[in-house]
C-alpha cells in the first residue's frame, strides 16, 4: 500500500496528456486548446491530493510485544489466574513445567483444579478482574488501526474465559484527530481506574470523553451525551473526499468546454 503514493506520482509525471485530455489537432474547441503544461499541472495536483488522502490508510500497525507467563492471586481467596504465552521469542527462557499450565482460573491447590480455561493472551497490566476472578476486562492501550480505520479492539470483556462484549476504538474515541499514531499502533485513552467494590471500570479517552463500564456485563453504565461528532464519524471521510475531488474536476472541465473559463497559452 505504501507504494501507491510513488506509483501515483510516477503516473502523473509520465502521463500522456493528449490521451487524458482528448486534445484534438484541429484546435477548434476551446476545451481542447488548453495549454499542455497547465493540464499536466492540474493532473499532478489531483494525484497529489489523492496521495495525501490515502497516505494515512497505508499505515496500519499491529503491535507485537513479547509474551511472558504471569499469575494473579486474589485477596482472601484460594484461587489463582495463570496466563501462559502462546508463543515465545527466539532465545526466551521459560520454565517448561510452567508452560504446561494452560491459561485460566484455578483453585490454588496441589494439584491445581481448573475453574475455566482462557484461549488467548494479554499482558498483566492491561486487565481488571472481579474479586472472584470470574469476570475480567482487557483494555488495549495500543491497538491496530489507521486514521480512517479505527477498528482495533479497545476494551474487551470476558466471563468464565469467554467473550461477553467488546468495543472498538472508533466506538469510544469520537475525535480521531486526538488519537496517537506511532510505530507500535494507535493509542486512544489517557487514563483508567477500576473500582473493585463496584466492578466499575472508568476510562478517559484522549478526546476527554469519560466512560464507565460494568466489567460483569460489559455494558456502558455512564457515557458522554451523543453529539454531532458521534454522528459524523460514521460517514466515510475518504469517500466524501474522493467524490468531492471528482466533482470539482468535472465542473472545471465543463466550464472549459463551455467557454466559461479560458486559459491563454504563454507567448
Amino acid at each position: 500500500m505504501q507504494n501507491v503514493h510513488f506509483r501515483l506520482l510516477r503516473l502523473a509525471a509520465s502521463c500522456n496528456v493528449d490521451s487524458l485530455t482528448g486534445k484534438k489537432k484541429n484546435g477548434t474547441d476551446d476545451f481542447y486548446n488548453v495549454e499542455e503544461s497547465v493540464v499536466k499541472k492540474v493532473v499532478i495536483l489531483i494525484l497529489f491530493i489523492c496521495t495525501i488522502i490515502l497516505y494515512p490508510i497505508s499505515f496500519t500497525y499491529a503491535a507485537v510485544a513479547p509474551q511472558y507467563p504471569w499469575e494473579k492471586t486474589f485477596d482472601d481467596s484460594n484461587i489463582i489466574f495463570y496466563m501462559t504465552p502462546q508463543w515465545l521469542t527466539p532465545g526466551q527462557q521459560v520454565d517448561e513445567d510452567r508452560m504446561k499450565i494452560k491459561s485460566g482460573l484455578y483453585y490454588n491447590e496441589t494439584p491445581l483444579i481448573n475453574i475455566y480455561y482462557f484461549d488467548g493472551y494479554f499482558h498483566e497490566g492491561t486487565s481488571s478482574f472481579s474479586d472472584d476472578g470470574i469476570c475480567f476486562a482487557q483494555i488495549k492501550g495500543t491497538t491496530s488501526g489507521s486514521f480512517d480505520n479505527l477498528t482495533g479492539f479497545a476494551v474487551i470483556f470476558y466471563k468464565n474465559g469467554s467473550l461477553v462484549k467488546s468495543y472498538q476504538v472508533g466506538d469510544l474515541l469520537r475525535d480521531k484527530s486526538k488519537a496517537s499514531f506511532h510505530s507500535e499502533g494507535v493509542s486512544w485513552f489517557e487514563k483508567r481506574e477500576f473500582n473493585r467494590k463496584t466492578n466499575a471500570l472508568t476510562v478517559v479517552t484522549l478526546d476527554e470523553r469519560v466512560y464507565v463500564f460494568d466489567i460483569v456485563t460489559g455494558d456502558i453504565i455512564s457515557e458522554p451525551p451523543e453529539d454531532n461528532i458521534g454522528v459524523l464519524r460514521r460517514i466515510p471521510v475518504l469517500s466524501i473526499s474522493l467524490c468531492s475531488i471528482a466533482l470539482l474536476a468535472t465542473v472545471v472541465a465543463l466550464m472549459y468546454k463551455k467557454g466559461i473559463l479560458k486559459l491563454k497559452a504563454p507567448r
